[in-house]
């Protein structure tokens, strides 16, 4: 009887701390299943995180392969343009760009003397660039140019005009000329070529009248 008395007071305590023991792990198992929850979402997260850095590093990659590529389709094209521009054959290797697409002309002796070039070549490289520019990205807008042989002369003038005759074959042009610009040499070439040739005239230095 005493062995019986002292087993059910064990049993007793024993139940309550069951209880206990039983609402701890209830609470344990929530918090548990929170746990793995967030752990799961935090896997999630650190997959998405790797796949876009991946794709970043690929994206970067692809871009400099493009820009690199352009790149060298701009030098290739600019210095075509340049060298069918230029008088001097002899003189000029090559046009060369940078990562930031800065122009620079490299002489046959492969130094560079863009800093020492004329202001009539350093027109010729701004058209050549220019006219590259379009080809290479296909954004085949007019090009509107303004006194353009203001600074050209001789041969340059006559570069000049056979290059943009045959580029109008493809593209539009508007081009202005003061009258000492439009020499012989320039209108011989152009008038054929040209669709429409307007002259405009100052009327009471008021008035832009069209003739």
């Amino acid at each position: 009887e005493e062995l019986k008395i002292q087993n059910t007071e064990k049993l007793g305590v024993a139940k309550d701390q069951l209880t206990k023991a039983e609402s701890k792990k209830t609470e344990l198992t929530k918090e548990l299943n929170k746990a793995l929850a967030k752990d799961k979402e935090c896997s999630r997260l650190r997959q998405l995180i790797e796949f876009a850095n991946k794709g970043r590093n690929i994206i970067g990659d692809v871009e400099k392969d493009m820009m690199d590529e352009v790149r060298k389709k701009m030098e290739e094209r600019t210095t075509y343009y340049f060298n069918k521009l230029i008088w001097k054959k002899n003189t000029y290797d090559r046009i060369k760009l940078d990562k930031d697409f800065q122009l620079d002309l490299i002489h046959k002796d492969g130094y560079s003397c863009v800093g020492t070039t004329s202001a009539a070549e350093r027109a010729l490289l701004a058209l050549s660039f220019t006219l590259a520019l379009h080809e290479v990205s296909d954004f085949n807008s007019l090009l509107f140019i303004d006194t353009p042989v203001a600074r050209v002369s001789d041969i340059n003038r006559i570069n000049f005009a056979n290059v943009l005759c045959e580029i109008s074959k493809n593209k539009q042009l508007i081009m202005t000329f003061t009258p000492d610009e439009y020499s012989p040499e320039i209108k011989n070439i152009f008038d054929p070529a040209a669709k429409t040739k307007v002259e405009l005239a100052l009327q009471d230095e008021k008035i832009t009248v069209v003739k």
